[in-house]
């Protein structure tokens, strides 16, 4: 640390103005939008954004009314050396990444959405080793290019679909996404149809809801909805958004300041705290672990085991490592009794509460609503058992009289269905292969079998 014997107060006042305006931009409309433009957000970063802001205002009035004093002197030149040097530090380490996090025009924030993608915008999105250039239309939504989305479509039908990160298609080029070839074959067919496709990563029925709302409430038409129910939803109902209702609001809540700032330290910082802080705490860091590829950590530690060793090594290893989040958990809310106890249970609830929503709008605007099922590859390798998630999901749509369309069958039929997910089956999202699956199916089900109110009794896989 810096311990001269006196520094002039003019350079105490100069950090002083310095603190403060930090502490003043850190908000949601200046830094924050420039450090983190497409919007990824934690629990923990309300708290973080207000502690940097009011740590650096009140170290500013600090200098303002005691600068003269020699502690104080030192306390704010010394704060300034260590912000700076962990600055200087982390761009040498992480050669420019501190560039690189901001160079993601795509992402941003929503207040009713709580993220969503940007308007006309493009820029590359990186997923696992892939880098693909993403663009999105006048409505925000994920498009073969920058366009302008009428109203009214020119085309004979318009078809919408509502999902998570497998609906955006992440990790995958627009071309080869399944809403894209569904148009496509449904064209080479004649139908002359226009997809839209509103496919957000970590967006759930809660979202889905809202978003088909705003479509509709801003004059756009279509005349069908189909909402692709990915089995992370259950979690991000029942634990994220388990308080939210029809008046809920979003403020912008980034991930932390620091992740941003010093990426790579904070990095360092981050498998520290997760290795010594049991579950809820090491959750707070959820949205950085899934950008890495957490997600799919625990089945591919559990590649090859039966449930019952499934389900006693999720316990054993929580216990051991302290460190479970609900990163490795966040898609087996229907499958094992603790996590139905602890989100499972609301989850569900709330989803078949925001489908029902999303029913009541379409019937009031003569649209045609389909409920996409489709399996992770934890349900694939364990095929000879009870498939808990799709059948509690056919049993709500038997109950609602909702079209359901099941994706379950033509990717188990599949015996190398590793190939047909990203990293080898080690990823949750399905490759190029896989969504040109689930477009042949889909297009059957929508347009030959007309996907018909589900009759078939909820049981077995």
């Amino acid at each position: 640390m810096i311990n001269e014997n006196r520094i002039p107060y003019f350079i105490t006042l100069l950090m002083s103005f310095f603190f403060l305006a930090i502490g003043l931009l850190i908000n949601e409309r200046v830094l924050i939008p420039w450090l983190i433009p497409h919007g990824d957000y934690t629990l923990t970063s309300r708290y973080l954004l207000s502690f940097f802001s009011y740590a650096f205002i009140a170290l500013s009035i600090v200098g303002f009314l005691f600068g003269k004093k020699k502690e104080i002197n030192f306390l704010l030149l010394n704060t300034f050396v260590i912000f700076l040097t962990f600055l200087v530090l982390d761009l040498i380490i992480s050669k420019g990444a501190w560039f690189k996090a901001r160079a993601l025009p795509v992402r941003n924030s929503h207040a009713l959405l709580h993220h969503a993608n940007s308007k006309n915008a493009t820029g590359p999105i990186e997923y696992l080793d892939r880098k693909i250039m993403y663009y999105t239309n006048s409505l925000g939504y994920r498009d073969s290019k920058i366009r302008n989305v009428e109203k009214k479509t020119s085309a004979k039908e318009r078809v919408v679909f509502f999902g998570d990160s497998w609906t955006e298609a992440v990790g995958i080029d627009y071309l080869d996404a399944y809403p894209h070839l569904f148009e496509s074959i449904a064209n080479q067919n004649n139908r002359q149809i226009e997809v839209l496709n509103g496919g957000v990563h970590s967006h759930s029925p809660f979202m889905y809801y809202r978003r088909l709302k705003i479509f509709l409430d801003e004059g756009y038409t279509t005349d069908k909805v189909i909402v692709m129910l990915d089995p992370s939803d259950i979690h991000d109902e029942g634990w994220f958004l388990a308080n939210t209702d029809d008046t809920s609001v979003f403020s912008s809540q980034p991930e932390s300041l620091f992740s941003y700032i010093f990426p790579t330290i904070s990095g360092m910082i981050a498998k520290i705290v997760t290795s010594k802080f049991p579950g809820k705490l090491a959750d707070l860091e959820i949205s950085l672990q899934i950008k890495k590829g957490g997600l799919a950590k625990y089945d591919g530690i559990l590649m090859g085991k039966s449930m019952t060793e499934y389900q006693a090594q999720f316990e054993n290893e929580a216990k051991a490592t302290k460190e479970t989040t609900l990163v490795y958990v966040r898609g087996h809310g229907t499958d094992f009794p603790k996590l139905y106890a602890d989100y499972g249970k609301k989850g569900i609830e709330r989803t078949e509460q925001y489908f029902i929503k999303i029913a009541e709008l379409c019937k009031k605007n003569n649209i045609q609503f389909y409920i996409g099922l489709y399996p992770w590859p934890y349900h694939l390798r364990f095929r000879d058992k009870p498939q808990t998630y799709k059948n509690t999901f056919l049993e709500m749509a038997k109950r609602n009289r909702f079209q359901v369309m099941d994706f379950f069958a033509p990717l188990m039929e599949i015996k190398n269905w590793q190939d047909y997910y990203l990293d080898s089956g080690q990823d949750v999202h399905v490759n190029e292969k896989g969504h040109a699956v689930v477009a042949q199916a889909m297009y059957k089900m929508v347009y030959e079998n007309n996907a018909q109110k589900t009759k078939t009794e909820a049981k077995g896989p």
